[in-house]
């Protein structure tokens, strides 16, 4: 089993998507744990942006403001299923996503 780290091993952490409703308070980086896993509906992720292209180029933050994401940005996000106004649909796999630290793709469990 990988080596479990916390939120603070990853800095800097870029932004935090607006569905997570989640607030990071100081010093919570360092009290965080990530580790790979299955993720499901409802897990918050940490995810790294691999390029600088796709269907999505912005997220929304906690405020409301939309943020450009940039290749190599982190960032917490939310699993789920998505339908949106821009005719992209996605879900999750059954079963779950598999979750990983790797290079060429990465998304980490963030609790």
């Amino acid at each position: 089993m990988a080596q479990q780290r916390t939120l603070k091993s990853f800095a800097p952490i870029q932004g935090i998507a607006s569905d997570t409703r989640f607030r990071l308070s100081p010093g919570d980086d360092d009290s965080i744990s990530i580790e790979a896993g299955v993720g499901q509906e409802g897990d918050l992720v940490l995810v790294e942006a691999m390029s600088d292209t796709g269907a999505y180029k912005e997220m929304e933050d906690l405020n409301g403001y939309g943020m450009r994401v940039y290749k190599r940005q982190r960032f917490i996000a939310v699993l789920g299923n998505r339908e949106s106004s821009k005719y992209l649909v996605g879900g999750l796999p059954d079963g779950g996503l598999p979750i990983w630290d790797h290079r060429q793709y990465f998304v980490a469990w963030v609790y």
